[in-house]
């Protein structure tokens, strides 16, 4: 893959999208993290169809750029909300919790997503591709899941915007 490959522009997708997430949680609320959620699981959507059918450039390429997108705009987002809901004096006890439970879950997930990878692996011919898709396939129910968990969430955009108003002004 060259430097100018654009499959390498994932990262730099999952980079602008992040800019852009207080915007988005301006505007959205906490439906910022649905929205995120469901472009993830659209992302790992198109590159198993890739995988799947075989024609690796255009779905997959797609994949990894929505993927990042809903990437880029949902941890800083997840952040920005459980961070803005705190008054100023349990900021940092929220931001500890916050970064411990997305690196248990990060583990938590390498572990058991690689765990059903490796299951997959056996007695198929194309056992890799179908052991990817299988992984993916797994971390797209957990995205959408997690996106109807989302809808639950009851703080409107306007209560998150003040209560980030409230903690710059502190």
């Amino acid at each position: 893959m060259n430097k100018r490959s654009p499959s390498r522009r994932s990262p730099s997708v999952f980079f602008l999208a992040s800019l852009g997430s207080a915007r988005a949680v301006q505007r959205f609320g906490t439906r910022a993290l649905t929205l995120s959620l469901v472009a993830q699981a659209v992302g790992f959507g198109l590159t198993v169809t890739s995988v799947q059918n075989g024609s690796p450039t255009p779905a997959l390429i797609s994949g990894r750029l929505i993927a990042g997108l809903g990437y880029g705009i949902g941890l800083p987002s997840l952040i920005k909300i459980v961070i803005g809901g705190m008054g100023s004096r349990h900021a940092g006890l929220a931001s500890g919790m916050v970064i411990t439970v997305l690196r248990i879950s990060a583990a938590l997930g390498v572990a058991i997503i690689g765990g059903v990878f490796y299951s997959a692996l056996g007695g198929h011919d194309d056992a890799h591709a179908h052991a990817f898709s299988t992984g993916l396939y797994c971390n797209i129910t957990v995205l959408l899941l997690t996106a109807l968990l989302s809808l639950a969430l009851g703080r409107s955009k306007t209560a998150i915007a003040a209560d980030a108003t409230a903690a710059c002004r502190n």
